[in-house]
């Protein structure tokens, strides 16, 4: 039996929606601008997925539109400190504050507040805990090519995940093009 066109149609229409929602979670490990020469990231992030790192210093997502939100501990959704931001801006949470995970939902950030607010305690909304239950890790890495200025983005393989966030973490970008050889770029 054939399904109805009304109902392929809704089908390719909630499929589109799911893939216009994902977003790359950029984090940088060695700079409070979000304009290190390294970064990791998670790679097309659904709503409300976190995005776990290891010590993040400031974080950027994809896209002008939602709420960006880092927290202190590796998992999101929890109570602790936590700092908020609108997407497509730099989200440095400051000196004293690590990012362990990140997290994007299609909220829109208060236009009143300023670039960015601090949430001292108590968990988030409920439907924002339960949502995020999917934790990802970091699944490519990135840097700036010193000779074009160019973005190169690469799958984070397994067998070399240790050294390449190590390499990240000092912001050694000849350690990141080393482990980059013979893997296939991704951007």
């Amino acid at each position: 039996m054939l399904a109805r066109p009304s109902t392929l149609l809704s089908l390719t229409a909630l499929i589109a929606a799911q893939i216009a929602n994902a977003v790359d979670i950029r984090v940088y490990q060695t700079s409070d601008n979000c304009n290190a020469n390294t970064f990791i990231q998670c790679s097309n992030v659904n709503t409300a997925a976190c995005c776990t790192t290891n010590n993040g210093r400031s974080a950027f997502v994809t896209g002008n539109f939602g709420t960006v939100t880092a927290y202190d501990v590796q998992a999101c959704g929890n109570s602790g400190p936590r700092v908020r931001t609108s997407a497509g801006r730099c989200l440095w949470p400051g000196v004293n504050f690590v990012i362990r995970a990140v997290k994007w939902e299609p909220v829109a950030f208060p236009s009143s507040a300023r670039q960015s607010e601090v949430v001292s305690d108590g968990p988030d909304s409920e439907q924002t805990a339960s949502a995020s239950a999917q934790c990802l890790e970091a699944n490519s890495f990135g840097y700036i090519d010193e000779v074009t200025g160019e973005e190169v983005i690469y799958t984070i393989p397994d067998d070399r995940r240790a050294a390449i966030l190590d390499a990240v973490g000092k912001g050694d970008r000849a350690a990141l093009k080393a482990n980059s050889l013979g893997l296939d770029r991704v951007q």
